[in-house]
């Protein structure tokens, strides 16, 4: 028998419905398309019943009414990452993190928009199965942006929060002060080098341009080729945004790419001012980095990279596991959830004592593995 004004269904069930059907519809879904879907399952055809359950929605700020072209009928969808935050407050039965259109709204947002890394990175593989197989970890992730939940199970490590293995915090924390004061001295090294390229030698620090103008590197220079900055800062972040990959067949090959991704976003920094050919000053940069190798400043700059690697690595899996930890005490870990745990554990006394190289490869090997299994898994539009 069909549904009218006076039916009612249990409570938030047809709301609940309108969602669940947007998320699995890709784009924004037809209007005439949700009377249909709700009229097969719940045997609701009223049309302002409809109406009331979807402008709801939208006042709730969980979904959007997309303008309709002229004549054409209303369009809804799920975009944002105000969207899923709403709808994870007021319809918290939804299982969002198994949702094609959800995950892919979190991971653009927390991730993909803030770092230049493309969809197909370990790092976006592996965010991606730790939102796929923990909803404790994707309820976190809508809260917070990634970096601060890094941020801060990083200082819960610092102080021994997560392992009991002393000597691997110290050496973790020693890594990390050496960092520190490798970035200083490889930006110094580098800033020098680069600046003595005839055609660039304004590459200096904000903070150096006066006495620049007073040196010998001044002579026969235009003034204004002086005002190019590359802060510590900028190149930092330079720096981190080059992946560094275990799927390199080696250290020299790692070393070459990264320093000529470096390089070329240096040149792409300046080029515009320099008014030079991109490629040539980019291979003049890239030389001069590379000069004395294997000896100081490329495999300094590797060292960083290698640190960051790991202790990114390794503070996603502990944010991981303490999710996994509050899953469990909710009592609602799955099976995937479990076992890929039991794996991680398998693997991390490898990278941690025997062999970093190959502990962190496997690690890759079994994100990538897990991430097919995931998009076959998926509720996906």
């Amino acid at each position: 028998m069909t549904k009218t004004k006076g039916d009612h269904l249990k409570h938030k069930e047809v709301k609940s419905s309108i969602l669940e059907f947007i998320l699995k519809n890709k784009g924004p879904v037809a209007e005439p398309a949700i009377r249909e879907y709700l009229k097969r399952k719940h045997d609701v055809i009223d049309q302002s019943t409809i109406n009331k359950h979807m402008h709801d929605l939208k006042n709730l700020l969980c979904i959007e009414l997309i303008p309709p072209k002229k004549g054409l009928r209303n369009h809804w969808d799920i975009t944002t990452l105000k969207h899923l935050k709403n709808i994870r407050f007021y319809f918290e039965e939804l299982k969002l993190n198994t949702r094609g259109k959800s995950l892919d709204i979190l991971l653009t947002e927390r991730l993909l928009t803030e770092h230049p890394l493309k969809k197909d990175s370990m790092r976006a593989k592996k965010f991606f199965v730790q939102l796929f197989l923990s909803a404790s970890f994707f309820d976190m992730c809508i809260k917070t942006d990634v970096e601060i939940l890094y941020a801060r199970a990083s200082e819960l490590y610092r102080l021994g929060e997560f392992f009991n293995e002393e000597k691997y915090i110290e050496n973790l924390i020693a890594e990390e002060d050496n960092s520190k004061k490798l970035i200083h001295e490889v930006y110094t090294k580098c800033i020098r080098r680069i600046s003595r390229i005839p055609s660039i030698r304004q590459i200096v620090d904000g903070a150096s341009i006066e006495d620049l103008l007073k040196s010998d590197l001044a002579q026969n220079f235009p003034e204004h080729l002086l005002s190019v900055k590359i802060s510590k800062e900028t190149f930092k972040k330079m720096l981190k945004e080059i992946p560094l990959s275990m799927e390199d067949k080696s250290y020299e090959e790692q070393t070459y790419r990264i320093i000529k991704e470096l390089s070329i976003k240096i040149s792409h920094k300046i080029t515009p001012i320099l008014n030079e050919d991109l490629n040539k000053i980019s291979e003049d940069i890239f030389q001069k980095i590379m000069e004395g190798l294997p000896e100081i400043l490329s495999d300094k700059i590797i060292r960083i990279k290698y640190y960051h690697y790991v202790r990114t690595g390794v503070v996603s899996d502990l944010l991981f596991k303490h999710c996994f930890q509050r899953d469990g005490m909710d009592g609602t870990p799955t099976p995937e959830e479990r076992e890929f745990v039991l794996k991680i554990n398998e693997l991390i006394p490898i990278y941690k004592e025997k062999d970093p190289i190959n502990g962190l490869k496997e690690l890759d090997k079994l994100y990538s593995d897990y991430f097919e299994k995931c998009q076959i898994k998926i509720v996906r539009p």
